[in-house]
């Protein structure tokens, strides 16, 4: 296997409140045993995707550069898959990263 894209999450903030643990579980602790499987199988490349939530609610047009502001469990657990995915899987695994927003576009990592 060449690629791992890892889509596993709860998929929006109202559903990640009705269970915060089992959200985090979900979406962080799920996502770490992911990239150990890639690591023990080889895997060349893991793509994480995340969410436009870890920003919380602004007012503007936003790139990856203002400061987070996670508001619900879904966002906090998105934000703590990308710190790890940033400050450690990089260099263990070829890994690569986008958000989806709520309008269903995509923002690379490698657009801003």
């Amino acid at each position: 296997m060449n690629v791992v894209v890892d889509l596993a999450s709860l998929s929006n903030d109202p559903s990640g409140e009705l269970d915060p643990a089992k959200t985090f579980d979900i979406n962080y602790l799920g996502r770490v045993r992911v990239v150990k499987l890639s690591k023990e199988y080889s895997v060349k490349r893991y793509i994480l995707v995340s969410s436009c939530s870890v920003y919380g609610f602004q007012d503007a047009i936003l790139d990856e550069k203002p400061p987070t502001n996670p508001l619900t469990t879904y966002a906090k657990s998105n934000l703590i898959a990308e710190k790890r995915y940033t400050t450690t899987l990089r260099f263990e695994l070829h890994c690569n990263g986008f958000k989806t927003s709520h309008r269903s576009r995509v923002v690379s990592e490698n657009d801003v």
